[in-house]
């Protein structure tokens, strides 16, 4: 199975990480060129994108160049010979085993359109909580692969079928939403038609997501991006309410979060009652599976002793391949234009 690490031309301290980090726990994998936001004009951002009239109408730059990025991989697998391949972002986690998920798609149940290996991403009304089947499948080790009926969003880490791939490339004329929007939420309507599989523990994480210190080489200005998008809504920031509004909205705040606990309780009830569903926390992942665990770890104990920032310090010389002896050269996909 392909592996294709998607990174930008500018981020060469980003590429000796995961260079590192896959060499160490021996996967090979296809550099793919990344589309630069700064090279995307006004003009051509204008014409690519199709606003929709809904939170996510925004797009940004940032996101249109990740879109495209992630087109080209998928054109890459609808082209190529494998049934399945992994598409990985450059600022993640791995666990120490995550070769038996990249090395063979075995494990891979047939219907499977997309794998999401990653955990933690946005979900439904930000709750941190995914709807999956109750019992899942075994697979191997102590992982477990469910069916996933819930918006759970990210396109850091994941598996898709060459089948999936040349299917949804018909959708990617005009840009409406961001890739994962497109691929993992529940509400937009490709992915009711999908059949979207989540490990769980997960295998990886995005330094993003992950909760506690981040790595300085890892920071995502793409997620910042959409984070001040989402603060201020469509157009402008929020009004701030006043007075009678501003304490009426303060005496209300405890008994609509008390209404909000009992629906979600109902909810998970109901489930576990009268369905094979149930909802559970979608930030499922141990620290101590990491392969870059003492990258980590140092990160950590960075911040303990009052860092404002974690510091990244890669080696002063790592061999550029994709096997863990080394030898193995990274390919390179060629470069994509902005308009992919």
């Amino acid at each position: 199975m392909k592996c294709y690490l998607i990174n930008l031309d500018r981020a060469p301290q980003r590429l000796q990480y995961m260079t590192t980090l896959l060499n160490r726990v021996g996967v090979e994998f296809v550099r793919v060129a990344a589309v630069d936001k700064e090279a995307i004009s006004d003009a051509e951002f204008q014409e690519l994108v199709a606003p929709k009239p809904d939170r996510w109408s925004a797009l940004t730059r940032g996101e249109l160049a990740c879109f495209l990025s992630h087109r080209h991989c998928l054109e890459l697998i609808a082209a190529g010979e494998d049934r399945y391949a992994a598409i990985l972002e450059d600022d993640l986690h791995l666990a120490g085993n995550v070769r038996d998920y990249l090395c063979s798609d075995a494990w891979i149940p047939p219907d499977a359109d997309v794998v999401k290996l990653e955990t933690g991403c946005y979900t439904v009304n930000d709750s941190g909580r995914i709807r999956i089947n109750r019992n899942g499948l075994n697979i191997v080790g102590d992982r477990k692969l469910f069916r996933i009926y819930s918006t759970h969003l990210g396109t850091g880490f994941y598996v898709v079928s060459r089948e999936f791939c040349r299917r949804v490339l018909s959708r990617m004329a005009k840009y409406e939403e961001s890739i994962d929007v497109l691929i993992f939420d529940n509400q937009n309507g490709l992915a009711d038609s999908l059949t979207i599989y989540q490990m769980l523990p997960a295998p990886g994480i995005q330094d993003s997501v992950r909760r506690g210190p981040k790595l300085d080489a890892l920071k995502s200005s793409l997620v910042e991006a959409r984070d001040k998008v989402l603060a201020v809504g469509r157009d402008r920031p929020p009004g701030k309410l006043r007075g009678i509004k501003k304490l009426r909205r303060e005496l209300l705040r405890p008994f609509k979060q008390l209404a909000r606990g009992l629906l979600s309780a109902s909810a998970t009830l109901i489930d576990w009652a009268t369905s094979d569903l149930r909802w559970i926390d979608a930030y499922q992942f141990r620290d101590s599976d990491f392969a870059d665990a003492a990258t980590v770890g140092d990160a950590r104990a960075s911040a303990k002793r009052g860092h404002s920032k974690s510091n990244l310090t890669m080696p002063a010389a790592v061999p550029v391949g994709g096997a863990a002896s080394g030898t193995a050269p990274v390919r390179t996909s060629p470069k994509r234009s902005a308009r992919g």
